[in-house]
């Protein structure tokens, strides 16, 4: 293997039925296989194979939409008024 530019190693076995060429960047990595039988006669091929670059990662997703970090509910309203209206009394004076 001629890795170019691409930094190409392979992962796993090179001897087996198939092997996986693993490139670490775009570019160009030439591939060369020889198959040899028992008798010792051997054949060779040579392949050059293009490697795009990986595609870019998708965006992260969009913050979820709240209500507006401070909303508060009826419930929460009512108690709020009745608090401000019990402390909005005058104290009652007694005789």
């Amino acid at each position: 293997v001629d890795a170019g530019s691409t930094g190409s190693a392979f992962s796993g076995s090179t001897s087996a039925a198939s092997a996986t060429l693993q490139p670490a960047a775009a570019g160009t990595v030439t591939v060369r296989l020889v198959v040899t039988d028992n008798l010792g006669t051997a054949v060779a091929l040579q392949q050059s194979v293009s490697v795009a670059a990986a595609p870019a990662p998708p965006p992260p997703p969009p913050a979820p939409a709240g209500g507006g970090g401070g909303a508060l509910s009826w419930p929460w309203l009512l108690a709020l008024l009745v608090a401000v209206i019990g402390l909005a009394r005058p104290p009652s004076r007694r005789r």
